[in-house]
C-alpha cells in the first residue's frame, strides 16, 4: 500500500474487493483498508466519523458488507459491520481517502481487553453462513 510499509490481506470477494489491514514495522495495525481496482482505501474515510477507529477488517462479502475490528478511544476493542452501500462508488484515490505516509498514521493503543472470542464467532459465521450469521452471533453475544 501507500502509506505504511506492511500490508496484510485477510479476505476477498468474487469481484475482486480485498479487504485487511496496514501496519508499521513493529506490526501495529494502523488501519482497516480495502483494496480495489488497484488503489488502497483507509476504510475509516470511507465511514461517517465515530469515536472507533477501524484496525481491520477480516470479511468481505459478495456484496461488499464488510466485518473487522476497531478500538474505542478508551483502548475498548470492538468488532465492526460496514454494509455497503451499492448506490456510492470507492471515492477516486486522492490524499484525503487514499493511503499514504503522512503524520496520520499511528501505532493504536495496546490497552484494554481484546474482544477476540466475538470477532472469531462473528467472523468464523460469516464465512460459513453469511454476514447474517455473523449479525445473529453478534447479537447473540
Amino acid at each position: 500500500n501507500d502509506g505504511a510499509p506492511w500490508a496484510f490481506a485477510d479476505a476477498v470477494n468474487d469481484s475482486g474487493l480485498v479487504v485487511g489491514h496496514d501496519a508499521d514495522t513493529q506490526g501495529q495495525e494502523l488501519a482497516a483498508v480495502a483494496w480495489a481496482g488497484g488503489r488502497t482505501y483507509d476504510l475509516n474515510t470511507l465511514i461517517a466519523p465515530n469515536r472507533m477507529h477501524l484496525v481491520t477488517a477480516k470479511y468481505v462479502d459478495d456484496h461488499g458488507d464488510i466485518v473487522g475490528r476497531g478500538v474505542l478511544p478508551n483502548g475498548a476493542q470492538r468488532v465492526f459491520l460496514l454494509v455497503r452501500n451499492p448506490s456510492v462508488p470507492l471515492p477516486t484515490a486522492g490524499p484525503s481517502n487514499a493511503l499514504s505516509a503522512g503524520p496520520s498514521a499511528r501505532p493504536l493503543p495496546g490497552t484494554g481487553p481484546a474482544d477476540d472470542s466475538a470477532a472469531f464467532m462473528a467472523m468464523n459465521a460469516a464465512r460459513h453462513g453469511g454476514i447474517g450469521a455473523a449479525i445473529r452471533q453478534l447479537r447473540n453475544r
